[in-house]
């Protein structure tokens, strides 16, 4: 029953900014929510606390903001509304004072508190405000507030509603769905608000963020500041509300920030709950249409315990899973986890508790099966829910996709000289498709407009789009079918440019041709290709030749030195795979026995220079011991690593000498560096001077090996995270030098070769062509310059979007017949960066 406090008048006076931050129902809670009668208690309770923050939050925000209204001298109105029920159970709220309004992060004198009948359940929300503002609860729930500069009383209620929708009034009331604005006392703050999809995003998966629903009462919204990680920063800053960015796995509090047109603003923010297991895209049938099965790969640094599992078919007429006795569930994980009885499935799917849980260590794959629907699932599209925990947090990953439908691989424009095809293949003949070719061509395709042939694993389709002649082409695929039913995989896109003029660059040859570069790689190691530009570090030591050992560390299971001393290393134990740096792949060690094995060799023992830098990427997990070693020649050579969770760069010379930071938190990458000049030892974070120590004088290290990830001379010291792109240099890297291996995660560039084209081109006519990927956080800019005898003129910046493309080049005046590019790339992250596969000028004319 709703609790009323119709006589309550006390005044609220606090400060009058009031930052809004809306906590909302987690992946897991979504995943709950399913299935009411399945949840666990403390499922409920985590899903009902924070439903009754989002509500609190929401009425706060409206409070100061009509507080803020109201100190400029107008009688102002307001009227939001809110869901009625909480997990399921009416809810009240009413104004507490005092000690109960100390949350522990933050305090106030007065605050909202929201208390679940049924489930008992209290969640305070501190208020702030100038304006003497009365509170009063009533059943039929519509939220009314109103408040003057001279105290005027206001009421307060809670409806029936799930509109949350806010209309603020000026200087006049405002009707149930309406909103009035009378005589305005100023410019009134933008409501900033947000939403993400999927809810349940994975690990690398691209999460679409819409602010469309953000508004300005009274102008428009100017900009949209995006801060991704919580670090206070803004990471992203457009005019366009919807934005795409991917994200590893990790709890995120994005928050952002809504400008307006006159320069107020305002923020929210809600908590995004990225998960590592990742399902594999393979959801199939397994011996009969009544069974299912796909697999999970663990990309967590850690081991995880798969404790629930969602079954929602679509078609709500099955709803029996018998296996004749046997398990209905069954998960091989590193213990093999199970449910062991049959279980019915209500409309909208049940969460069922493991009878035995299933153990994922890091980088492993585990595959599910689910055997005895009441009906065949082919076809059919599943919504699947997987339960875990890691250390001791739930999390979950959830999935829709269609079992016995066909699997769709490979799918691409290919384009060699002016002809580009597209390919892709097919676990299962084709009995139908959607495609739609546009660009510089124009067409719809079905099956039958595709060449087909069959392959060891299934069918290739190819299909002729440019028919011989240059330009820029994509193809979506928007349906496929075969016997079995529709494919999961759609939509699918791809986008390629040919050109048939001398001036484009898109082979190896091309990039290395390039008169400079610099944090950009164009090479054939690890996960990097040599006809792409992409960020990263190059195999040599540009300042000289000292570079003895890089490990790009992008194969789990082997580690080559890519450098030319060729210090191969050996891997031992079972390292799992993860996100590295430049969005490749890193090492993930488990801290027990994983660790790659350098052997002794004259290039790493430094006993003739005396000098020496290490250089990497770590993302340390928990720490067991007080010593976790990052790249370590032994205890008595030199070492890099953490020292309870600070960075440590140690030099032994009959005895040690050692620079440390302070204490990093875990979970995070950094770039870690350790240099030794002969005299002074110093450590870098990322990129940033340490502290440094004099004392030792040379390096001790010949006729030993070195340990990645471990120390060979001490039992039981071994790396506990994520490690990628080591190096070892035999000279001390200046502070610059070292900044710039930090910062070339981030930010290269690259100047082309001159090329001629057959004749000359006009100015205003020059177009560029392009073949990039860039994902949100990531830009490419291109400036071209043109030569006409001695004569260079240099364009505007062009920035590129993803896929293929051609556009106008700003800024050249003069005709000419002679070309380069400068090419400058960047990303807001060292875990993803953009590449670019082709440019090209040509004539627009």
């Amino acid at each position: 029953m709703t609790r009323t406090f119709f006589d309550d008048d006390r005044a609220l006076m606090v400060p009058v900014a009031h930052v809004m931050t809306i906590a909302i129902t987690t992946v897991l809670i979504a995943m709950v929510m399913v299935s009411a009668t399945a949840m666990l208690e403390n499922e409920r309770e985590s899903t009902t606390r924070a439903e009754l923050e989002t509500v609190g939050n929401r009425i706060a925000a409206d409070i100061g903001r009509l507080d803020s209204l109201a100190s400029d001298g107008a009688k102002t109105n307001l009227t939001s509304k809110h869901t009625d029920r909480i997990a399921g159970s009416r809810y009240t709220v009413s104004l507490a004072e005092g000690a109960t309004c100390d949350t522990g992060t933050s305090s106030s004198k007065w605050c909202l508190e929201l208390e679940s009948v049924e489930h008992d359940v209290v969640q305070y929300v501190p208020i702030h405000n100038d304006t003497e503002i009365q509170l009063q609860s009533e059943p039929d729930g519509v939220v009314h507030l109103s408040a003057e500069s001279d105290g005027s009383s206001a009421r307060s209620t809670l409806s029936d509603s799930f509109d949350l929708d806010t209309r603020l009034g000026i200087g006049q009331d405002v009707a149930p769905n309406g909103v009035a604005v009378g005589n305005q006392p100023g410019n009134r703050p933008p409501v900033a608000k947000f939403t993400f999809r999927p809810g349940s995003p994975q690990d690398g998966q691209a999460v679409t963020f819409d602010a469309s629903a953000a508004y300005d009462p009274d102008g428009s919204i100017d900009k949209y500041l995006w801060d991704f990680n919580g670090d206070g920063t803004y990471d992203e800053v457009t005019s366009d509300p919807t934005i795409d960015h991917t994200l590893v796995s990790g709890s995120y509090d994005v928050e952002l920030r809504v400008d307006d047109d006159e320069g107020a603003w305002s923020n929210s923010s809600q908590f995004v709950d990225v998960s590592g297991l990742v399902y594999n895209d393979d959801l199939d049938t397994d011996g009969g249409d009544d069974n299912v099965k796909f697999t999970l790969r663990n990309n967590f640094g850690r081991s995880i315990e798969i404790t629930h599992i969602l079954v929602d078919p679509a078609d709500d007429s099955i709803d029996d899973v018998d296996n004749g006795g046997a398990d209905t569930i069954e998960i091989d994980g590193s213990n093999d986890g199970y449910y062991s009885g049959n279980f019915y499935l209500p409309d909208g799917g049940r969460i069922l508790q493991l009878t035995n849980s299933a153990e994922m260590d890091p980088g492993s794959t585990a595959t599910v099966s689910i055997r005895g629907f009441d009906g065949s699932v082919a076809g059919q599209r599943m919504d699947i829910g997987i339960q875990y925990d890691i250390g001791g947090t739930p999390n979950s990953t959830r999935f829709a996709d269609v079992p016995g439908g066909p699997r769709i691989t490979n799918y691409d424009l290919v384009a060699s000289g002016t002809d580009v095809d597209l390919r892709f293949e097919s676990s299962e003949q084709l009995t139908s498709a959607a495609i739609e070719i546009g660009g510089d061509a124009s067409e719809t395709l079905d099956v039958g407009d595709l060449t087909e042939s069959a392959i060891g694993s299934g069918y290739r389709y190819t299909y002729d789009v440019s028919g011989g002649s240059a330009g820029y082409f994509w193809a979506n695929m928007t349906a496929a079918e075969s016997s079995g039913g529709p494919s999961g995989e759609v939509p699918l896109n791809a986008s390629a440019v040919t050109v048939t003029s001398g001036l484009s660059w898109s082979s190896s040859g091309d990039w290395d041709a390039a008169d400079s570069s610099s944090g950009i790689v164009h090479a054939a190691f690890g996960d990097h290709q040599a006809d792409r530009l992409e960020l990263g570090y190059p195999t040599e030591d540009q300042n000289g030749d000292n570079l003895v050992g890089y490990w790009p560390l992008d194969d789990p299971s082997t580690a080559p030195d890519v450098s030319s001393t060729g210090n191969d290393g050996s891997v031992n134990g079972d390292p799992g795979s993860a996100l590295g740096i430049f969005g490749s792949t890193s090492y993930s060690l488990d801290g027990n026995d994983d660790y790659v094995l350098i052997p002794d060799s004259e290039s790493i023992d430094m006993s003739d220079e005396d000098t020496v830098t290490v250089s990497a990427w770590v993302r340390p997990e928990s720490r067991p011991g007080t010593w976790n070693p990052i790249f370590q020649h032994s205890d008595q050579g030199y070492n890099l690593q953490f020292e309870d969770r600070a960075p440590a760069f140690t030099i032994y010379d009959g005895g040690w000498t050692t620079a440390k930071d302070a204490q990093y938190p875990d979970g995070q990458w950094y770039h870690i560096a350790g240099v030794f000049d002969g005299d002074d030892t110093r450590i870098y974070v990322d990129g940033q001077p340490g502290p440094v120590v004099d004392g030792a004088d040379e390096v001790e290290s010949g006729g030993m090996a070195a340990g990645l990830g471990a120390n060979l001379d001490a039992s039981g010291r071994y790396l506990d995270g994520q490690v990628d792109e080591v190096r070892v240099y035999d000279r001390a890297l200046s502070d610059g030098e070292v900044f710039d291996l930090y910062d070339t995660a981030t930010s290269g560039s690259l100047v082309t070769d001159w090329k001629s084209s057959t004749g000359e081109i006009d100015g205003g006519d020059v177009e560029l062509q392009y073949g990039a990927s860039i994902d949100t956080g990531e830009t490419v800019a291109v400036t071209v310059w043109s030569r006409d005898g001695g004569t260079v003129e240099t364009s505007s910046e062009v920035e590129l979007s993803d896929g293929a493309g051609t556009v106008d080049v700003p800024g050249l005046a003069q005709s000419a017949d002679e070309y380069r590019l400068a090419v400058e790339m960047g990303s807001n992250s060292p875990l993803h960066a953009p590449d670019v596969s082709s440019l090209a000028v040509v004539d627009g004319s």
